[in-house]
């Protein structure tokens, strides 16, 4: 399928989505080829918004194959099992979580088209939360203290009444990403969709390419950096906040491979915003 299509399709699912038309959205989603680990994505929130957590396992189990970096899929797919009963994989799912969240205290997804920050404390709580279910209060007090060690300003009242939950051997209601919050696609894909040229044929824009001068590789495009990066392993690409960064090639869904002040290596897509061409090479 023509990566066009894709587009149309995703959008048009979105749209019944949006209207809250679950059994058009999950016929137009299931009819597109090949989808993304995105679209498994919004697959698996449909079924979790009509009450399926069986057909949620199904797509996040797909979601996190496609992209075995995705932090929040596996964070969903963790809230799932836990409905599920099935706790020790939902204890995976979590930590996996967090593994992938790579020790910072979040990771947004708005510029992946999911109006959504998953935030390491949520991943916590919620490894709490399983944690209470299998009758380990002890476990389950430490690794809210590390959530609340790491709140935000806000929800220091919440927390901490999570943690009197958990002295008292009260369950905790596990958290997951809002329902209505789906992975959208880009709205300027959106609408090249009907861009067309006086033909009346759909306008093919061919990629503006030029050469990182540092490595003499195509630079796909450039991102400025919106949050500061601190490398975690040595393919890492570490930067800071404003710093502008070559893309040299997209490793999947989640991570960019980029060039930054003479150094090159991998980060967060989420991480930076795309910016114009035409940046002098660092």
């Amino acid at each position: 399928m023509a990566y066009r299509d894709l587009v149309r399709g995703w959008h048009e699912g979105i749209l019944a989505m949006d209207k809250g038309d679950w059994d058009s959205a999950l016929k137009i989603f299931s009819s597109i080829e090949e989808p993304s680990s995105r679209i498994y994505f919004n697959i698996g929130c449909v079924h979790l918004s009509t009450g399926n957590p069986e057909g949620a396992l199904q797509a996040f189990d797909k979601t996190v194959t496609k992209d075995n970096h995705l932090a929040v899929g596996f964070f969903q797919r963790g809230f799932v099992c836990l409905q599920l009963e099935m706790y020790e994989e939902a204890l995976y799912d979590f930590s996996m979580a967090l593994t992938h969240l790579r020790n910072n205290p979040f990771i947004d997804y708005k510029q992946l088209g999911l109006r959504h920050m998953l935030c390491a404390w949520e991943v916590l709580y919620n490894t709490a939360a399983v944690q209470c279910r299998l009758g380990l209060w002890q476990e389950a007090r430490i690794t809210l203290e590390e959530a609340i060690r790491q709140r935000p300003e806000g929800r220091t009242t919440s927390l901490d009444v999570a943690l009197e939950w958990v002295q008292n051997h009260l369950f905790l209601e596990p958290i997951h990403v809002p329902l209505g919050e789906f992975f959208r696609p880009r709205k300027e894909e959106v609408e090249q969709l009907d861009s067309k040229d006086f033909l009346g044929k759909p306008k093919v824009r061919p990629p503006r390419l030029q050469k990182d001068a540092c490595s003499d590789r195509p630079v796909l495009y450039r991102m400025v950096a919106h949050h500061g990066y601190t490398a975690q392993r040595p393919e890492d690409l570490e930067f800071n906040e404003g710093d502008t960064l070559d893309i040299l090639s997209e490793v999947n869904e989640e991570w960019l491979e980029g060039h930054c002040n003479g150094n090159f290596g991998i980060f967060p897509k989420c991480f930076a915003a795309q910016a114009s061409i035409g940046a002098a090479c660092p």
